[in-house]
């Protein structure tokens, strides 16, 4: 999916609609789960190959939710994982 597809778009049902309309795209784009240990393994995946830094957008109205699930459900788990070092 490329990002003229996905710019604007805020509604997480449209995110998913599309990104069902492009299965075989959409997986190489996004990491959508509601287990935070999948989170960690596919955003430490970046970690291991020695990002530093990573941009990590959450579709909706509610960014303020969004950051305070994202930091009590899935932050400690990257910080373990980037004080264990690579898989």
């Amino acid at each position: 999916m490329s990002s003229e597809q996905t710019t604007g778009v805020e509604d997480p049902l449209e995110m998913e609609r599309l990104a069902d309309a492009n299965v075989d795209k959409a997986h190489t784009r996004f990491t959508v789960s509601d287990d935070p240990a999948e989170v960690v393994d596919r955003i430490g995946t970046y970690l291991d190959l020695g990002f530093t830094d990573l941009v990590l957008h959450g579709p909706g109205g509610d960014q303020h939710r969004f950051l305070e699930q994202f930091t009590t459900d899935v932050l400690p788990g990257l910080r373990d994982r980037a004080k264990a070092g690579p898989a």
